[in-house]
């Protein structure tokens, strides 16, 4: 594993990772590694500029051929320029841009802002969040906890985070060496990519997806590499996930509770994948926001499996347990050296999160288990309430056993795909959702459903149940 630049100095070449059992001979040298990754084929950095040879050119080309640095500039913004057709500004974009799509989120977003409907889409709460919790935060704010904490976190705040692991899951950790405060698990998981995934590098992504994880591997140069998960109990097939695996495999992402299905991953499912981990020398990057919020089956935390513990990064959440998802206070768990590189990247994105909320959030956490115990049955009972109504209407709905979504299949309401369909209950139901669609890769076939997000209070879904009830009365 290379963590890069040395003191002054920016390691430009950072590029793939050895072949595991292999001696870099660029690490031999005193020199990072150089990229024999290429710029894809439809990217608009790839082609020739006007008189000047075709060059396949790599991600580091400035460290790698030597071009002089104007001479690349120039060159790189005629092909920009001409892929874009000219445009003034666009011209500016870097590869990134290029490679990444517009989130569903964003899209869905867009729809929410210009028809005004009653949101059952994106993933935070309508209900208010406790309140001891916000008067925690009131309380730091007026007693001078406003200024910069360490970068990794006030040490009040991973001291509380290691109390709560150990208290839930008997998991002993160590504040100062594996635990990082980051700014939202968002933050916290791009962190980690970054931290451990090189050019060229392929990462194993569960399909369909939390819609970041794929966008954070393409922005590390690594690439993703899909393994199905079926409806309607969403499991995969351990032999797909073996051949997934190749000696250029460097990660796997898990999300448990899984979002958007509302899997719990069984004990059996997490050891074959951490046998698969161990067998092949694989990190695991475990995102496990939603915790807490379990209906059925059991969350289990992949580090306390044999031979994990030194090969998992976990990203949890206090927003998703707490429904304060504003405040952004997420954390990465890590062994130490990983937890080193993570945090060398995340000094240089947020830096910190904010002081005053994090006093609140180690609050939070020491809180008696009772919270935890009744926020399982608040959304549980929201979660029944909306499952049982949703099939009066006419969907057909598959029960998370975790997390506060729940999937819908309208296939016996309309034979319109999932976008087109999720669009016209916005326009003429009023009641906004996510299809499923953006949980995939583009090009894929998704089933057709859409995401609800059931974290409201039940006059708000008891008004979006009214709604659709009217709409399929008027289409019927």
């Amino acid at each position: 594993m290379v963590l890069g630049p040395t003191r002054g100095r920016v390691n430009l070449s950072l590029g793939p990772s050895p072949k595991r059992g292999e001696e870099n001979p660029a690490l031999a040298r005193g020199q990072g590694v150089r990229s024999e990754r290429h710029i894809p084929h439809d990217s608009p950095l790839r082609g020739c500029a006007p008189g000047l040879p075709c060059f396949s050119l790599s991600w580091k080309v400035g460290a790698t051929f030597g071009f002089n640095g104007s001479l690349l500039k120039s060159l790189r913004h005629a092909l920009i320029s001409k892929k874009l057709g000219g445009g003034k500004m666009r011209r500016w974009w870097s590869y990134r841009p290029h490679e990444i799509e517009p989130g569903i989120f964003v899209e869905v977003g867009e729809w929410v802002e210009r028809f005004k409907p009653l949101d059952l889409s994106t993933g935070f709460p309508d209900l208010p969040g406790p309140e001891e919790v916000k008067y925690a935060a009131i309380e730091a704010i007026c007693q001078g906890v406003n200024q910069y904490t360490p970068s990794f976190g006030a040490i009040r705040l991973r001291q509380a985070i290691a109390n709560h692991y150990r208290q839930f899951y008997g998991w002993v950790l160590d504040p100062y060496q594996e635990v990082t405060v980051t700014h939202g698990a968002t933050e916290g998981i791009i962190a980690s990519i970054l931290a451990v995934v090189n050019p060229g590098d392929e990462v194993i992504i569960f399909e369909p997806f939390y819609d970041s994880f794929a966008p954070d591997v393409v922005m590390a140069g690594g690439r993703p590499v899909f393994v199905p998960l079926r409806p309607p109990l969403w499991d995969f097939d351990p032999d797909e996930l073996k051949k997934a695996v190749s000696d250029r495999t460097r990660l796997i992402i898990l999300n448990s509770p899984h979002n958007p299905t509302g899997k719990v991953f069984s004990k059996e499912e997490l050891e074959s994948i951490a046998r698969l981990a161990i067998r092949h020398d694989l990190l695991v990057l475990y995102d496990v926001v939603y915790e807490h919020l379990v209906f059925e089956g059991e969350h289990i935390h992949l580090a306390t499996l044999p031979g994990m513990a030194e090969r998992t990064i976990t990203a949890g959440s206090f927003g998703k347990t707490f429904g304060l998802t504003g405040w952004m206070i997420g954390w990465v768990v890590a062994p130490p050296p990983i937890t080193e590189a993570i945090r060398r990247i995340h000094q240089f994105t947020s830096y910190c999160a904010a002081a005053p909320l994090q006093e609140a959030a180690a609050f939070a956490l020491g809180m008696d288990e009772r919270f935890f115990r009744e926020i399982v049955e608040t959304y549980r009972q929201r979660r029944d309430f909306l499952a049982s109504a949703l099939e009066e209407v006419g969907f057909k709905v598959l029960r998370p056993q975790g997390t506060y979504y729940l999937l819908a299949d309208f296939s016996p309401l309309s034979d319109e795909d999932d976008r087109a369909f999720c669009l016209r209950l916005i326009q003429e139901a009023g009641v906004a959702t996510i299809p499923i669609s953006g949980f995939y890769r583009k090009g894929i076939k998704s089933p057709p459903m859409l995401r609800f997000c059931f974290a409201k209070k039940m006059e708000t879904l008891e008004e979006a149940i009214a709604r659709l009830r009217r709409w399929v009365r008027k289409e019927g």
